[in-house]
């Protein structure tokens, strides 16, 4: 509620972050407006700032806000240190204040970095879960800014992302 109250009072990006050491992981929270392509700016932001995404969840509030959650880890853990989260969170404002080009900086950042192989993929739609949403499963290898790859994509079909998991 906190959040959504500095949202309300004037905050257009809002970032925030909780460290769950024990359960080796930091939680990000963003909220601001939502515009198609914002969940793959994110994903690619954390990519950027050589975050591993663990898990990630959207969740829409109406009237155009979202509130998205992302479990993240360095090195498999939490960010341990105050320096860290705040680079990671001046990265994410860069990105989503629109200061950085995703596309050109993570494609060419992904090339150098990225000495992964494309596994085989596989993709379950399912229409007949949801009457006014498509549930998309995609199941295949981890790589460096997999969510980011993911995401662009669908972003370019003109698909929204109402929810992930």
């Amino acid at each position: 509620m906190a959040l959504l109250l500095r949202f309300h009072a004037g905050e257009s990006i809002i970032v925030d972050h909780n460290n769950y050491i024990e359960q080796g992981y930091t939680e990000i929270t963003v909220v601001m407006r939502d515009d198609l392509g914002l969940f793959a700016h994110l994903a690619g932001a954390f990519a950027y700032a050589k975050a591993d995404i663990v898990d990630a969840k959207i969740f829409p509030l109406g009237g155009g806000i979202v509130l998205d959650t992302f479990a993240i880890q360095e090195s498999g853990s939490a960010y341990k240190f105050a320096d860290q989260l705040e680079r990671l969170v001046s990265k994410l404002m860069q990105v989503l204040s629109g200061a950085v080009d995703m596309e050109k900086t993570l494609g060419a950042f992904l090339q150098q970095n990225s000495p992964y192989r494309h596994l085989p993929a596989r993709v379950m739609i399912d229409n007949a879960s949801s009457s006014d949403e498509t549930i998309l499963e995609i199941n295949c290898g981890d790589r460096p800014g997999l969510l980011f790859s993911l995401a662009s994509v669908l972003t370019a079909l003109k698909v929204q992302i109402c929810g992930a998991k």
